[in-house]
């Protein structure tokens, strides 16, 4: 099968999962990417080279720690909100002290972004509120699947700006197929992308165009530091999974980078508008 075609068919699949979870609910987005970390921990794994008792401690350990920072999203836990990332701290400071470096790593690279997600300003479906589920009439996850838009409107148009007018490595060592053209390109298309989101939702030109930039930088930065990883390792790709794309870590390496980005630019922009 044609490249291209494997690369479209695989990728349209991944914008239909997301898309769906993210339209349906917030729990749905949340399950959904706890499997993503699950997968990516088991990758991550292979290029770190680590023994098959650690990936499976350094998976679990994930997506354990991941739920627990979904908590305060779901339960008001007032006073005692700090309660969850003084578990997941002590985590951190067990496996440094075992010296897991790699699970160190490995956790702050994966888990700590894909749970950042939930820090985006979007509202959860429902919220555990005096001992009982209540669904929220004000859900709303537009901003979420606005990043995800913009992202595969960056990764889809620097590919094919890439191979149509690709002419300038960006970093030939690293990722010999980037090309300057490729990123100004896509950086193109993701701020027209924008702009008509922007207009759809009836959103700030001074939200939505920082956002876009943060997205093309970090997301070159996060796909920059895989392929980094890989090339130390001796890989192409970080799996099979996805065909035409490698891994699951290779479609989602740009996003591990721009989500912490993202979520501190949307903290400070509210801060001051």
């Amino acid at each position: 099968m044609n490249e291209l075609v494997k690369r479209s068919a695989s990728g349209i699949l991944y914008v239909a999962l997301i898309s769906f979870a993210t339209i349906y609910s917030f729990t749905a987005v949340s399950l959904l990417m706890s499997i993503f970390l699950f997968i990516a921990c088991r990758e991550l794994s292979k290029i770190l080279k680590m023994s098959e008792t650690d990936t499976g401690i350094f998976s679990v350990v994930s997506v354990f720690t991941y739920f627990l920072l979904l908590i305060p999203v779901y339960i008001p836990l007032k006073e005692y909100y700090f309660v969850p990332f003084a578990i997941v701290s002590a985590i951190i400071v067990i496996l440094a002290g075992m010296k897991k470096y790699d699970m160190v790593f490995g956790w702050i690279y994966l888990c700590f972004p894909l749970a950042l997600i939930s820090f985006f300003p979007a509202i959860p479906d429902f919220q555990f509120v005096d001992g009982s589920w209540i669904y929220n009439e004000m859900f709303n996850t537009d901003i979420i699947l606005i990043f995800f838009v913009l992202m595969w409107t960056y990764d889809v148009m620097a590919y094919v700006c890439g191979r149509i007018f690709g002419r300038n490595k960006l970093a030939p060592v690293i990722s010999p197929g980037k090309t300057w053209e490729g990123i100004f390109g896509g950086l193109s298309f993701t701020i027209m992308a924008g702009l008509i989101i922007a207009i759809q939702f009836e959103l700030s030109e001074w939200l939505i165009l920082p956002m876009c930039i943060i997205i093309v930088v970090f997301g070159t930065m996060g796909d920059l530091l895989e392929s980094m990883l890989k090339r130390q390792s001796g890989l192409k790709d970080s799996g099979t999974l996805i065909p035409g794309h490698g891994g699951l870590l290779d479609r989602i390496d740009g996003v591990l980078l721009a989500i912490p980005a993202v979520v501190s630019f949307l903290y400070l922009y509210n801060y001051i508008v």
